[in-house]
């Protein structure tokens, strides 16, 4: 039949495009030098964020303190923005590289929304690999070796999990399009569904870490200056996915994970200020503590001269 919404030409006959899919594949419409360039950093910027952390397990040869749930959680947040990303952008994007005589540099340009979005999930698949691979075997604290068998098979079973969730959902989006095509409405509900469960795992991924500074009173092992790097970051991405016409199931965790990390991050000040100003009390306190023992001695002395 005729894809009417995506303008294609077949059996001779021109179909028209809609005004409300400025994505098409008949024309390449080149980004302004700012919008190409911000795309650029933001994909660059977003792998290089992992590196510390790579760099940190392969140095230290261990991955203890890490938390393969929240790593796991961000996997799958990450998988679940992709299938998202990709399928509401298969026909007016991904698939004009295949359909349409583009160049290798108009092909990567115009499907730079979608690199972006591979991002997360290659960094956190990467992450878990290296958290698998130095996963540390020895007990500690009261932990036996039998809780760290326990551990390591529960990890490599969400790993596992995550890439099973992955493929199932591909397939399930591929049988789709085959299927039902991919301007069915069916296809668009599935790939929101898989937006909005992305968007509904960044909350419960961040929502320990919120709990554990506000139980902690104070940021213990979290970076201050990596949120601040991070929340800046969440909002460009925001913004160019926006501008690259992308729905909000797609931008939408970028959004959650920008509001949460701002919670934190004034949490953190605020519990840094407080411990700062109660230090300060507690010194003070200290050096009249001295100064009158100091007084109260030379005193004594004065006293023991005297006589």
């Amino acid at each position: 039949g005729i894809n009417a919404e995506y303008g294609t030409i077949m059996d001779g006959n021109v179909t028209s495009t809609p005004t409300d899919n400025p994505f098409g594949c008949d024309a390449f419409v080149r980004d302004s030098a700012l919008q190409l360039g911000l795309g650029i950093f933001l994909i660059i910027g977003s792998f290089v964020a992992y590196i510390p952390q790579y760099f940190s397990i392969i140095r230290l040869k261990t991955s203890e303190g890490m938390n393969y749930i929240t790593i796991g959680l961000g996997l799958l947040s990450g998988l679940l923005t992709l299938v998202n990303g990709a399928m509401l952008n298969w026909e007016s994007r991904i698939m004009c590289c295949h359909n349409r005589k583009l160049t290798l540099g108009q092909c990567l340009e115009r499907n730079l929304l979608i690199e972006q979005l591979c991002i997360s999930p290659v960094g956190y698949f990467i992450l878990y690999s290296l958290f698998l691979l130095y996963f540390s075997k020895i007990p500690k604290d009261n932990q036996t070796l039998k809780d760290k068998k326990k551990e390591l098979f529960y990890a490599s079973l969400m790993f596992a999990g995550c890439l099973a969730i992955f493929v199932i959902l591909s397939s399930t989006a591929a049988l789709l399009y085959y299927t039902v095509g991919v301007t069915s409405h069916n296809m668009g509900h599935y790939a929101r569904v898989c937006g909005f469960a992305s968007s509904i795992i960044v909350l419960i991924m961040w929502c320990p870490q919120i709990y554990t500074t506000y139980k902690l009173k104070g940021p213990g092992s979290l970076s201050i200056p990596m949120l601040c790097i991070q929340l800046p970051g969440s909002l460009l991405v925001v913004y160019f996915q926006i501008s690259e016409g992308a729905e909000i199931t797609t931008w939408g965790p970028y959004v959650i994970t920008a509001i949460e990390q701002f919670i934190l991050i004034i949490m953190c000040t605020i519990f840094t200020i407080q411990r700062r100003r109660q230090t300060s009390v507690i010194q003070k306190r200290r050096e009249e503590e001295d100064r009158r023992l100091l007084h109260g001695k030379n005193n004594s002395d004065v006293i023991q001269n005297s006589q």
